[in-house]
């Protein structure tokens, strides 16, 4: 009997410590660092912004590409999409929300038909995925800036990472930059 006291008794005392020391958990977000690569001439640099920034669910950070004596530009954003809801969609979805979104604020009238998409062509990433490359005239937008049309493109990388492209450089180019950009 004595020893079936000791062990009620043990395990009441178990039981009590076990409730002060209860486990809290919380779902909180990371950023991690990466570096990126793509397979171009010696002749183009990049040129990384000075900060990152994150809202609404998304954390990016935002690529210069550039080639001396090339024609052209290239802006890439890399995201981490962070929001539950966001997280849901597939990228054909989160591609039209956002080249839907960037086509509407980059206007500068409230005409549909500015800044209008005139085609589209594909090429593939880097790991394997097909990538849609949206061509919108830049006539009435902030884009004219860079000439008479920019291709953009969004596409997965990893997990919930995407990356995001603006480019003024030929065909070629622009699908350089996306066959070979790998991040690790």
């Amino acid at each position: 009997m004595r020893s079936g006291g000791i062990i009620l008794g043990a395990l009441v005392i178990l039981v009590v410590c076990s409730m002060a020391s209860a486990t809290l958990d919380a779902k909180v977000y990371t950023l991690c660092e990466k570096n990126i690569s793509i397979d171009l001439t010696p002749n183009f640099r990049l040129i990384p912004d000075k900060s990152a920034s994150g809202s609404d669910g998304v954390f990016g950070h935002g690529v210069t590409i550039t080639g001396i004596g090339s024609k052209g530009m290239a802006t890439l954003s890399i995201m981490d999409i962070y929001d539950e809801t966001m997280k849901s969609f597939d990228t054909e979805t989160l591609s039209r929300l956002l080249t839907g979104g960037v086509s509407l604020i980059s206007s500068y009238s409230s005409d549909l038909e500015t800044g209008n998409f005139t085609g589209n062509w594909s090429t593939v990433a880097y790991n394997g995925e097909n990538v849609t490359v949206n061509t919108m005239d830049t006539k009435g937008t902030l884009f004219s800036v860079y000439g008479k049309k920019v291709d953009m493109a969004f596409w997965n990388l990893e997990d919930s990472r995407y990356a995001y492209l603006i480019s003024t450089f030929d065909k070629n180019t622009t699908s350089k930059i996306i066959n070979t950009l790998e991040i690790n």
